[in-house]
């Protein structure tokens, strides 16, 4: 019995690789792709901006969830900071 680390390593990559795609080729089945459904095409509802309501205690209630040790978002904001001001920026919001 062969154990993996006799094995060259270009050998057990593909071997990994081969192993992988057949177990998973295994898994997903094949759709029949001639069968599929038609959408009815529904009109969707229209929201204006005006019709959302936020108020002064939601934000300050997400506010509070923040974990201040994480990371900013992609607006680089941190959440340490929007904690620490969030009296000052639950209002304007």
């Amino acid at each position: 019995m062969h154990t993996f680390r006799a094995w060259p390593i270009l050998y057990t990559q593909r071997w990994g690789v081969l192993y992988f795609n057949e177990y998973f080729s295994s898994v997903f089945t094949k759709e029949d792709l001639s069968s599929i459904p038609t959408c009815a095409n529904k009109p969707l509802p229209f929201f204006h901006i005006s019709e959302i309501d936020i108020t002064e205690d939601m934000v300050k209630s997400k506010l509070k969830r923040l974990r201040p040790d994480k990371a900013g978002g992609a607006d680089n904001l941190l959440p340490r900071l929007l904690v620490s001001i969030q009296q000052e920026i639950s209002y304007p919001l």
